[in-house]
């Protein structure tokens, strides 16, 4: 319930993660509720549907790192493409309101079962 109250008073959602290793949950929750997000376009993200700001820069992630073996599919959002993004959605609010309602409506016909058989498709599966 405390979720669901911050998330009604934000403007906007930012998900710059470089390792998202499933689809992000609170991205497709405040896609649900019409909240236009900003999000990394890689790993567990480049899988929702197209209706948010994409973060294409995403850098080289450099290893080791002990908790992780690879770093396949991650990226390093560029802090320069989030604030052009956040401009964006201050400079034209109906813009973004508009992506927060594709968003609610992309999020409607979305199912697990849908998606998995896109990558099933994919992967020839």
């Amino acid at each position: 319930a405390e979720a669901a109250n911050a998330i009604r008073e934000c403007d906007v959602a930012v998900f710059p993660s470089r390792a998202e290793g499933a689809t992000n949950m609170v991205l497709t929750e405040c896609m649900a509720l019409g909240l236009p997000c900003i999000v990394a376009n890689n790993t567990g993200q480049a899988d929702v549907p197209a209706s948010v700001y994409r973060l294409e820069t995403q850098g080289v992630v450099e290893g080791p790192c002990r908790l992780y073996r690879g770093f396949e599919g991650w990226g390093e959002s560029d802090p320069d493409e989030i604030v052009e993004a956040l401009c964006r959605l201050r400079n034209c609010p109906t813009d973004a309101e508009t992506v927060g309602r594709m968003a609610a409506t992309a999020m409607r016909p979305w199912t697990w079962q849908a998606t998995v058989h896109q990558w099933r498709e994919a992967l020839g599966v």
